[in-house]
């Protein structure tokens, strides 16, 4: 142990005399111990750690979908009637719940505000195995029809909003709705959804649960499920016996209007915490594997160094040799000597992924999933020390063995400054690895930064400059309407304000509606007739020029189309071209009786652009636009103000406007519609920045390694080169001399790595966006850009060995 000690003191002496060298070392230890440690955190909080209830690994979630069609809402999502029937009676699954996420307005036990509150039904909280901390969850009753209103609160809510005093039997107005408190959830429950279901400038964890039943009746409705799985049962089993359950049960017309129409129906049954993460698994995939090739690099950067140091250190160990020390004490040394450098780099190494980690809560997007699960804790310094060693073993192997064999008389003869060809073969080989892995990460990045681009290059089919929005609730959600009304009078005498609407189903904003409806007096080429499948926005005039919507065909709506005998009916794009393929104009086509209304008449006044209501990398769906009136109330609304400049001071005057008419209306996720855009890409916004930075540090130290390289080759060289330039060559020989030495090994890493990266970006077709993995321009840029890179590396070298005196290198020798 005292040798050991003496070792590892002797190591710390050294690194204490060469500066340089231990700083070079340790920076690059860190980086890539800093990057390994914070990824795996995320990765395995988010992927890997089980969730939080009693055997996760049984908990699943269950949807179905039409073989073969498109829904117009991309949600897992069950209906009422496969729910019913699969919970009276299952042979694979061991308890079945339902739930319902959404925004309501709190008015009482502290200021009015819309929280995120859940409806369930009763078996949820038995399927999730968990127990309230005080009182009682729900029962059968409390979801009967007509029974007393009854809230349970979550422990972080009931100390927020009561400071944790006794709240049992207390009322809770929810939605203008006096509900008893009577119970409380356990600390740490987290309920097993997505904290937002949306992107959003804002986060809002779930606050409460509210008793919900399932409807029983023979019409379409849907839920969103988990189960549990009996012991022993698999997905497979869980998934034929719900498709046979599905098939068995009559279906409606009207579950095409959800699901799509298409071939039979199919039930999927996924483990819950990978359903959970499903949007998010890939980029973490690509992250994980990104920051495994930086800790491949880093471990060829630091033997290289180690094995450059070696070089230098030849007659300082063969003197010890001399003395008397054997090659297995030689060996120890230097690799204790490694070991101890990786260990000092991956302490500083610690600190960096403690610090992005901290950091994710404040750049992470708001719907990164299970935020709350990542950690850096023992699991984390596990690896951390694991990836020390495999640095620090790396590094020490290569000089350990090249020492172990030098020869006593040769390199004392040669004054300690011997170089074989196994050496300058093994630099040439770890500088190919980093070429190689740099060109994979640079191919990566580039393929991600260019699918990021593409998506920010998406036209959502409005303009958002200027655009202000915001979801409004009255205190009583049946008053919405007016209240949105007497808001609309209001802002368009603001000066600044262009222009001012309201609609139910705005972009970014709090519903999705999709409707099935027959278009009467339309057929099929045999004669059935067509029934239609669309997204339905509810809104009033001035909605559309607010938003910036481009009309295509006809006009926008107008004040005098409210109250008129014929109803106005906007059509865009996608529904024109679907369900007006006959060749007519679409503009001026009417129907009757459409949505059920039977002596109503609709005339499609115009047809506008497709606008993507949330997600900028979905399909345009077909959509149809309908006036406020009172048939069609909003219940939900979005209010979407167009102004001349900044809008930020549009928005305390809308805040002061909304509290003057309704003091408990609320309004939510007020804000730019551009910010709104932006944080919808934060996701991959976030991804393309990270394996931006590991790309930059792969690229680093391959140019730091190659110009050490070279720079140590050219001082080795020095008499060499003396000699050729005393024969007569020029500067630009001499140059060229360096640089194809360097050029020529970065070219083979480019080879090998531009093959692996056609081989395996396949793997990253999942987070890409209007790129192909096999993009030409990510496979010309990014060696292209390791190319310039190398040639600055070799410049500084080059002209270094093309102004050696050749008299002075002589006479030195």
């Amino acid at each position: 142990m005292s040798g050991l000690w003496r070792d590892v003191v002797h190591t710390l002496r050294l690194l204490a005399r060469h500066r340089g060298f231990a700083a070079a070392v340790l920076v690059t230890i860190a980086l890539g111990v800093g990057g390994v440690s914070a990824v795996f955190s995320v990765v395995y909080g988010v992927l890997i750690q089980p969730l939080p209830y009693q055997q996760p690994d049984r908990l699943v979630r269950l949807w179905e979908v039409h073989r073969g069609a498109q829904a117009l809402v991309d949600e897992p999502l069950l209906t009422n009637l496969t729910y019913q029937r699969w919970q009276r009676s299952s042979a694979t699954l061991d308890g079945l719940g339902a739930f319902d996420v959404g925004m309501y307005t709190v008015a009482n036990a502290g200021p009015v505000e819309r929280l995120r509150g859940v409806r369930a039904t009763p078996s949820l909280f038995s399927v999730l195995r968990v127990a309230p901390a005080h009182g009682r969850f729900f029962d059968a009753a409390d979801s009967e029809k007509g029974a007393a209103r009854v809230v349970v609160l979550t422990d972080a809510t009931w100390r927020a909003r009561f400071g944790g005093a006794p709240v049992l039997d207390k009322r809770l107005a929810i939605d203008g709705e006096n509900y008893r408190v009577v119970g409380i959830a356990p600390p740490g429950f987290a309920f097993p959804g997505p904290e937002a279901d949306r992107p959003s400038d804002e986060r809002h964890p779930v606050s409460f649960y509210i008793p919900m039943a399932v409807p029983s009746e023979d019409d379409v409705d849907i839920v969103d499920a988990i189960g549990r799985l009996k012991d022993g049962v698999t997905v497979v089993q869980a998934e034929t016996e719900g498709t046979s359950v599905a098939r068995a049960v009559e279906r409606p017309g009207t579950a095409n209007v959800i699901f799509g129409a298409g071939g039979p129906v199919d039930v999927h049954v996924r483990a819950l915490a990978g359903e959970m993460t499903t949007r998010i698994r890939s980029a973490l995939l690509v992250l994980a594997a990104a920051v495994c090739l930086v800790l491949l690099i880093v471990c060829a950067n630091v033997a290289n160094l180690f094995l450059l140091r070696s070089t230098g250190r030849a007659r300082e160990l063969l003197v010890r040799t001399a003395l008397g020390a054997g090659p297995r004490r030689i060996v120890r040394q230097l690799l204790t000597e490694s070991l101890v450098v990786s260990l000092v780099g991956g302490g500083l190494g610690l600190f960096i992924g403690w610090a992005a980690i901290a950091a994710l809560p404040f750049i992470a997007p708001s719907n990164f999933p299970r935020l709350d699960a990542i950690h850096f804790d023992g699991r984390v310094l596990v690896v951390a020390a694991l990836a020390c060693v495999s640095v620090g073993a790396c590094a020490g192997v290569m000089p350990a063995v090249r020492c172990s064999q030098l020869d006593l008389s040769t390199t004392i003869g040669s004054g300690g400054r011997t170089v074989s060809t196994h050496d300058t073969g093994a630099r040439r080989l770890l500088l190919v690895v980093e070429a190689a892995l740099a060109v994979v990460l640079l191919v990566g990045t580039t393929l991600l930064a260019r699918s990021f681009v593409n998506l920010t290059r998406v036209d959502p089919g409005y303009d958002a400059t200027n655009v202000l929005t915001a979801d409004v609730m009255a205190s009583r959600a049946s008053d919405t309407s007016r209240l949105t009304a007497s808001v609309l009078e209001r802002l368009r005498d603001v000066p600044g304000v262009h222009a001012a609407g309201a609609g139910s189903m705005a972009p970014f904003g709090n519903m999705i509606v999709s409707v099935g409806f027959e278009l009467p007096g339309v057929t099929t080429a045999d004669g059935r007739p067509v029934i239609a499948h669309a997204y339905r926005a509810v809104i009033t005039p001035g909605y559309a020029e607010a938003l910036g919507m481009r009309i295509l065909e006809g006009r926008f709506f107008r004040e005098a189309d409210e109250g008129a005998s014929i109803a106005p009916m906007l059509v865009n794009a996608s529904f024109a071209k679907k369900y007006f393929a006959d060749g007519k104009v679409a503009v001026g086509r009417t129907f009757t009786g459409l949505f059920g209304e039977d002596d109503r008449v609709v005339e499609v006044v115009g047809v506008v652009a497709d606008v993507l209501p949330a997600d900028l990398d979905a399909s345009p769906q077909p959509q149809i636009y309908t006036l406020r009136d009172a048939a069609t109330t909003m219940r939900d609304a979005t209010l979407i103000v167009k102004t001349s400049g900044d809008s930020s001071s549009t928005a305390r005057l809308l805040r002061r406007i909304v509290q003057q008419i309704d003091p408990g209306a609320t309004l939510d996720h007020l804000g730019p519609l551009g910010s709104k855009i932006s944080a919808s890409v934060s996701e991959p916004r976030l991804t393309t920045l990270v394996l931006a930075v590991f790309a930059g540090l792969a690229l680093t130290l391959a140019a730091t390694g190659l110009y050490g390289v070279l720079s140590y080759s050219v001082a080795q060289r020095r008499r060499e080169i003396g000699v050729r330039a005393a024969l007569g060559a020029t500067r630009g020989e001499l140059v060229a001399m360096v640089l194809r030495e360097g050029l020529g090994v970065t070219a083979i890493g480019l080879v090998i790595g531009v093959t692996v990266a056609a081989f395996t970006m396949h793997a990253m077709a999942n987070v890409l966006f209007g790129v192909a993995p096999l993009d030409v321009v990510a496979f010309t840029m990014a060696p292209l850009l390791l190319v310039v890179v190398a040639v600055a590396a070799c410049l500084v070298p080059a002209w270094r060995a093309a102004t050696i005196d050749p008299r002075s290198a002589l006479n030195a020798e």
